[in-house]
C-alpha cells in the first residue's frame, strides 16, 4: 500500500508540468513572491525566546533521507532481473541565511551512494541462466532553495514551521547500468529535479535544533536531522 502511495504521489508531482526545464523556470519565478507574499503578510505576533527573530543569521543544517525514490523505485530491461539493493540512506547539507523572519534562502548539497543487485539472464538449451551484477549508483547534487517561514500561522512552543521551494542541479553516476539485453559501463547522467518540501525545527536551546522535513526532491520523502544557529553559537 505504501509503496503504491508514494509512485501516485510522484506521478501527481510530475503532472503538473512537461519538463524539468519548465519546473525550474516556473520556481524562478515564484521564489520573488515568497519575499513580497511575507512582508504583506508579517505581523509582531510574540515568537519564543529559543527560536530565532532576528535578520540576517544563518544556519548549518546536516539530515539523513528516508525513502529514497532511485533506491526503491527502479525498473530493468526484460533481460535483466531485480535482486535487492544496499548502501547508506542519503544524505544532505545545507547552509541558510535567514534574510528577515519570513523568508530565508539555502544554498543545498545532497549526497546518495548505493548498489543496486541485479541479475542478467541469458537463454540456452532451453533453460535461463543468470549472471549476478552490481551496478553503483552515486549522486551529487548542489542547489539553491527559498523558504517561507509558517510562524505566523503556526504557533507551537519551541517550533519552527517553513515551506521550502527550490531546486537541485545533480551528477549522477551509474558504475554498469542496464540498458537493451547488455550494460553500460560508467555511464553519467545529468539531471535537475525541482524540491518542495514543509517542515519545522525543533528549539534544544538557542543554537541547537532538531530538523524534520517531507516533500519531492526525488532522492527521499523524509529528512531527520540537526540545526546549529551559526550565529548565537559565535556570541
Amino acid at each position: 500500500m505504501i509503496r503504491f502511495s508514494l509512485i501516485d504521489f510522484h506521478n501527481i508531482i510530475n503532472s503538473f508540468v512537461l519538463s524539468d526545464m519548465k519546473k525550474i523556470v516556473a520556481i524562478l519565478c515564484f521564489l520573488p513572491y515568497i519575499s513580497l507574499f511575507a512582508q504583506q503578510t508579517a505581523n509582531t505576533n510574540r515568537i519564543d525566546s529559543t527560536l530565532p527573530n532576528a535578520n540576517h543569521i544563518s544556519f548549518a543544517t546536516v539530515s539523513l533521507g528516508f525513502i529514497d525514490y532511485y533506491r526503491n523505485y527502479y525498473d530493468l530491461p526484460k533481460s535483466f532481473e531485480k535482486n535487492n539493493t544496499s548502501g547508506f540512506t542519503p544524505l544532505y547539507a545545507k547552509l541558510e541565511y535567514v534574510v528577515n523572519k519570513n523568508v530565508s534562502l539555502a544554498v543545498t548539497l545532497n549526497y546518495d551512494h548505493f548498489q543496486y543487485n541485479f541479475y542478467q539472464l541469458y537463454y540456452g538449451n532451453g533453460d535461463t541462466y543468470k549472471r549476478y551484477k552490481i551496478n553503483y549508483f552515486t549522486l551529487v547534487g548542489v542547489g539553491l532553495c527559498g523558504y517561507h517561514s509558517l510562524n505566523n500561522y503556526i504557533h507551537i512552543k519551541k517550533v519552527s514551521t517553513f515551506v521550502g521551494l527550490g531546486f537541485s542541479l545533480n551528477h549522477i553516476k551509474y558504475s554498469d547500468f542496464p540498458s537493451g539485453d547488455s550494460t553500460i559501463t560508467n555511464k553519467i547522467d545529468h539531471t535537475i529535479t525541482p524540491y518542495l518540501k514543509v517542515g519545522a525545527r525543533y528549539a534544544i536551546n538557542k543554537i541547537s535544533y532538531l530538523f524534520a522535513d517531507l516533500g519531492y526532491d526525488k532522492q527521499s520523502i523524509l529528512s531527520l536531522g540537526f540545526s546549529c544557529n551559526l550565529e548565537n553559537k559565535k556570541r
